[in-house]
């Protein structure tokens, strides 16, 4: 390559930059032929979560729990103690309530 002359090297840069040019034209062709045969995808909606909601609601029954529980009050016939014991109650007695309406079945 140092026997070429500057112009020779100049048009070799030149053929090279134009079959980099035609190999990118070819390859956006394809690109667009490739994406009009396959389908587009589908956006998926993503699913909306209410977390913030649940979480403003669970602070507010808190802090109101909390007031009645302060201030010794009661909001109809319920206070602290009320929603405490209601809280801490044991449910494993109800748990067996609806195994009679279970089928049965021998394999």
């Amino acid at each position: 390559m140092s026997n070429l002359s500057v112009e020779q090297k100049l048009r070799l840069i030149e053929s090279m930059h134009e079959k980099h040019d035609n190999n990118h034209l070819v390859m956006k062709k394809r690109e667009s032929v490739l994406t009009n045969l396959t389908p587009a995808e589908e956006e998926v909606p993503i699913p909306k979560s209410h977390f913030t909601l649940r979480l403003c609601v669970a602070l507010l029954l808190f802090t109101g729990f909390m007031w009645l529980d302060l201030n010794q009050a009661t909001i109809g016939n319920i206070d602290s103690t009320t929603i405490l014991s209601s809280i801490t109650e044991n449910f494993q007695s109800n748990l067996f309530d609806f195994m009679d309406f279970i089928p049965y079945t021998d394999k």
